[in-house]
């Protein structure tokens, strides 16, 4: 029950739709609503319910301001328009808690029962001037407003701050059943049932819609692969040098958002991941000297590696984007809306819903031609102003190399 219980959650910021942006999440729709007057909605309710054990049960130590953390809650959901940089802000206030604060204490804890003491005397305190219960459970309840928001569930909020309430003394999780007016089980069932028997129609004919609209957009063109339609713009076309082959190889940067303006993964995340792994090596006291250099020496390596990653262009995961990068040579930039067909699909994946259409903006940095066949730039050439046909198993002369 991982998910279920959000102890990794509070370290969650859903990622809004930032209006400055060149590459185009749909508007912050909030399918939220409050009516205290309405029946018992069983899927509000398990999102309380998950939300409200996280807090009582995996962050039991944390002297929360329950009253303050649900006003937050209902205050940030109600909102027209929440920014990326208030969320952002926010979301590393939570990162910097939850690493500085919560992680000691949990190791300690730890421990503590590796040794046979299960309430060491000496663990770390949680909040202090800095993390302060006001601060630390404002930030928590916007966490979790944007989570509810960004999840795009018909949600409604009476429902779920009874859950939470329902939550707030239960400490274990075999008190869960007899407390809750869902079992563990019925919570697990009704996310399920949301997951597998609505969200995929649901996401179908909205990202149909989004897709439409996305098409009337000023440069924006169709690119026809085979039975399936991807719309792109390109914001900088980049020099005549171009991959045309699924063996050539690029080198690339990259953000990928759903059509909800989540973010699914980044580049430049990525790097900053190793980033921060690099500033703790370089802070670390408990190694030598020559084996933090070997390790600061291999992470900057990755970095590098991972802030512009060199592949065949063959081994793409999104179809669309083997296709998209076909559409301009070396220094381009191109911004690409994708069906889901060209995506994740059916299945989604960890924040895309299923039959979700995506967003990505990539820039290609660099291109080496193989030696294979390959197809030619008159087969890239649109037929018509605005339509690209391509047909991948086409075999034809490959063009001059680069020197």
């Amino acid at each position: 029950m991982k998910r279920i219980f959000i102890a990794a959650a509070l370290l969650m910021a859903a990622v809004a739709c930032d209006n400055s942006r060149v590459y185009y999440c749909e508007s912050n729709e909030n399918r939220t609503y409050y009516d205290a007057n309405a029946e018992f909605d069983t899927l509000s309710y398990a999102v309380g319910m998950n939300l409200g054990l996280g807090l009582s049960i995996s962050n039991k130590d944390v002297d929360f301001d329950r009253e303050l953390l649900h006003q937050v809650l209902k205050s940030t959901v109600a909102r027209d328009y929440i920014s990326k940089a208030e969320i952002d802000e926010n979301a590393h206030f939570v990162e910097r808690f939850n690493t500085e604060r919560m992680r000691p204490r949990l190791a300690a804890q730890r421990m503590g029962m590796m040794s046979g003491i299960e309430a060491p005397d000496s663990l770390p305190e949680i909040l202090n001037e800095e993390f302060t219960r006001e601060r630390v459970s404002k930030a928590i309840g916007f966490d979790m407003a944007n989570y509810i928001r960004r999840s795009d569930f018909p949600i409604n909020i009476y429902w779920v701050e009874q859950a939470m309430i329902d939550a707030i003394d239960i400490k274990e999780a075999a008190a869960i059943n007899d407390n809750m007016k869902l079992s563990q089980a019925g919570m697990t069932d009704a996310f399920r049932d949301f997951f597998y028997n609505v969200v995929p129609a649901y996401e179908a004919e909205r990202s149909r819609a989004w897709l439409a609209e996305v098409a009337k957009r000023d440069g924006v063109k169709m690119h026809v692969v085979n039975n399936d339609t991807l719309y792109y713009r390109i914001n900088t076309q980049g020099s005549s040098i171009r991959p045309y082959n699924y063996n050539d190889t690029v080198s690339f940067k990259f953000e990928l958002y759903t059509r909800r303006g989540q973010l699914v993964e980044s580049t430049s995340e990525r790097a900053n991941v190793l980033r921060k792994q690099l500033e703790g090596v370089r802070n670390d006291k408990n190694i030598t000297d020559s084996l933090r250099q070997v390790r600061i020496a291999t992470l900057e390596e990755s970095i590098a590696a991972t802030e512009q990653p060199t592949i065949p262009l063959g081994q793409f995961m999104l179809n669309g984007a083997k296709h998209a990068l076909q559409l301009i040579g070396e220094g381009g930039n191109i911004t690409v809306w994708l069906p889901a067909s060209l995506g994740y699909g059916a299945r989604g994946n960890r924040v895309a819903h299923a039959n979700e259409a995506l967003v990505f903006n990539i820039t290609l940095c660099d291109v080496k031609h193989s030696n294979s066949q390959t197809l030619s730039p008159a087969d890239l050439t649109p037929k018509k102003p605005g339509h690209t046909k391509i047909d991948p198993g086409k075999v034809v002369v490959h063009p001059k190399k680069r020197e």
